[in-house]
């Protein structure tokens, strides 16, 4: 049983930190594409710099609650935005399917990017006081699940 529960924590912890990197490398790439920078070397190390330093930060100052909250918020943000880039013909389909989601967005309008970071910020806040709310009692999981 301990054995189970240290590497339960051990892939909770390292897949955690494999989220923020992707994430980080995620926004790092489309950092460099925004400045208007072509897929090379230095797009590449400016990814993989941004991916390592968001995955040590998460670990470090322990934030996997916040990462995972805000990496949601962030997904969600950016799907609703594309689907409405998409629906108005700012973009299209095969943009999209190329691989990076928030490229889209950020070479769209400022009124885009806006939408976006207000949409973030709304998910975010909206989770973490949603998750202060919540209380786990163990009455309630015997009824329902035991």
């Amino acid at each position: 049983g301990l054995v189970a529960a240290v590497l339960s924590y051990l892939f909770y912890t390292i897949g955690v930190a494999i989220f923020a990197g992707a994430i980080g490398g995620m926004l790092g790439s489309a950092f460099m594409g925004t400045l208007g920078f072509d897929p090379g070397f230095l797009t590449t190390l400016v990814t993989i710099a941004s991916a390592v330093l968001v995955a040590l930060l998460a670990l470090i100052w322990n934030l996997q609650r916040y990462i995972i909250t805000a990496l949601t918020s962030l997904g969600g943000a950016a799907l609703l935005v594309t689907a409405f880039l998409l629906l108005f013909g700012q973009v299209n389909l095969p943009a999209v399917q190329a691989g990076n989601l928030l490229a889209p967005i950020f070479t769209s309008s400022w009124v885009w990017i806006l939408t976006f970071l207000v949409l973030f910020v709304v998910g975010f806040v909206f989770q973490i006081r949603r998750d202060r709310e919540y209380h786990f009692s163990k009455e309630q999981y015997i009824e329902n699940w035991g």
